[in-house]
């Protein structure tokens, strides 16, 4: 028994060696990597009309064991011009920059100091400000600067660390490169980056000071649809991107396609026609920091929720207000339920739901009616007077039954 214990003591004992052996460190180690990086910088052409000198920052950070001495390069745009570069902290001052124009390379040597003392800087802080010119032969563009792993004489980066350790693996991989980014006026330019479309709507796209032709496609065209004209139309509800490809740029504007009809309560300009009792309209209050108080003026013409969303009961108009951090707006409804009604040759015969079918959800909806339970515009009371007699009843329930399974044609 005792000899058992033992021999599964020895075993236990070796498997945990075998689960300590392979239990990563990396955690531990990856808290000392230090991380080069270079800014993004975005400046507008008026702001460097008469003068295209523009400054980037050098940043190193998780730096907490320093460095004894180390190389590393960044290679920067043909059409940057390298000018000078300003040193922010105590450990810029132990680079040396090398500059190779004919390459585009400038190239940083550093020490610590003598002996084995180190440089150090407290995290995420800028050590040097580059500077660079912007060619005149461009008026707008990204312009790169990448990090490089070899220098002007093809010899190796290095970044030995106070322990002695050589990082430019972990430095190299976790370094991030920067550009900057000239936006000039005058490029081209997609006038919408975000829309929201109500159902059904339409809005047009157009690429400003476009040079070329312009090719016009949908990520997803059962969601929003785009002509070749860039006119972008609302499918259904959903999200998509509707991108333009010219001189081998691809613009892109985010989509949302609403599931109900929004609009502004504070729009005066625009005109709110509701023209189907079955359905609903937001009204929404620009900027509003607290609840909105909602009313209607008309009640038994439209009625309001606490969200804003209207409901239309009968033909007329109504005065909505919407009250909000003091101030009130007030927007003028009218419903029209005959504006929805299609011309009578262009009506489909027992398409009550107006989808170009005709089939059990027709109805559904029908019946629905029959029973009070659903209010038909005038155009579906047309679709669902299957016997034209002027009304709807049973009997057209069933004589479209009837239609549906081929008893009869009309």
């Amino acid at each position: 028994m005792r000899k058992n214990n033992k021999r599964r003591l020895l075993a236990e004992c070796l498997t945990a060696v075998v689960i300590l052996a392979n239990i990563p460190f990396f955690s531990v180690s990856a808290k000392n990597t230090p991380l080069l990086s270079i800014q993004e910088v975005t400046v507008q052409a008026e702001n460097i009309s008469e003068n295209r000198n523009v400054g980037v920052d050098l940043m190193i950070s998780n730096n907490q064991e320093g460095f004894l001495a180390n190389s590393f390069g960044i290679h920067y745009d043909e059409n940057l011009t390298y000018t000078n570069a300003e040193v922010l902290t105590n450990a810029g001052e132990a680079f040396e920059i090398v500059c190779n124009p004919d390459a585009h390379l400038l190239w940083f040597v550093g020490s610590g100091s003598s002996g084995d003392a180190t440089a150090s800087v407290l995290q995420d802080e800028s050590i040097i400000k580059l500077y660079f010119d912007i060619s005149e032969a461009v008026d707008g563009g990204d312009f790169g600067l990448e990090f490089v792993w070899s220098g002007i004489d093809d010899s190796n980066a290095y970044w030995y660390t106070g322990t002695q350790d050589n990082m430019i693996d972990e430095l190299s991989m976790n370094s991030q490169n920067g550009k900057i980014s000239f936006c000039n006026p005058d490029s081209e330019e997609l006038n919408y980056t975000d829309l929201r479309l109500n159902p059904d709507a339409q809005e047009q796209l157009q690429i400003i000071n476009a040079s070329g032709s312009i090719f016009w496609f949908s990520s997803n065209p059962e969601i929003a649809d785009v002509n070749q004209d860039g006119i972008v139309t609302a499918v259904s509800s959903g999200e998509c991107q509707i991108r333009a490809y010219i001189n081998n740029h691809i613009f892109s504007c985010n989509v949302t396609v609403l599931d109900l009809f929004h609009y502004s309560v504070s729009d005066v300009e625009e005109e709110i026609v509701m023209t189907d009792i079955n359905i609903p309209v937001v009204l929404e209050y620009p900027d509003a920091t607290e609840d909105v108080t909602w009313i209607s003026a008309n009640p038994d013409v439209i009625t309001v929720d606490n969200d804003g969303t209207l409901h239309a009961l009968k033909e007329g108009t109504a005065n909505i207000l919407a009250t909000c951090n003091g101030k009130t707006y007030m927007k003028v409804i009218k419903v029209n339920f005959s504006a929805s009604s299609k011309p009578e040759e262009s009506l489909k015969l027992g398409d009550v739901d107006g989808n170009g079918l005709v089939d059990i959800l027709d109805i559904i909806s029908m019946n629905k009616a029959i029973l009070g339970q659903k209010i038909l515009t005038p155009a579906q009371m047309q679709c669902a007077d299957i016997d034209t007699n002027g009304m709807v009843d049973t009997k057209d329930s069933l004589m479209l039954m009837k239609m549906i399974v081929g008893l009869i044609t009309l």
